[in-house]
């Protein structure tokens, strides 16, 4: 598989997760005046979730072709 397709997937899923939980408000699970663990925890939950999606659309490209 192409490696621009790969990096394409991987950039279109974290704008697309990123944009998913922008609705998530992360400051409910975290103490208030945790500003900076709040966007910590925005941006690991996105690049994980990012990660996940991308994998399983890869995965799931591979196994048609």
């Amino acid at each position: 598989m192409s490696n621009l397709l790969r990096i394409t997937v991987h950039i279109t899923s974290l704008m697309f997760c990123a944009y998913v939980l922008q609705g998530v408000e992360f400051s409910k699970f975290l103490r208030k005046g945790h500003k900076e663990k709040d966007t910590l925890l925005y941006l690991i939950v996105t690049l994980a979730l990012a990660n996940l999606v991308a994998q399983f659309l890869l995965n799931l490209s591979t196994s048609f072709i």
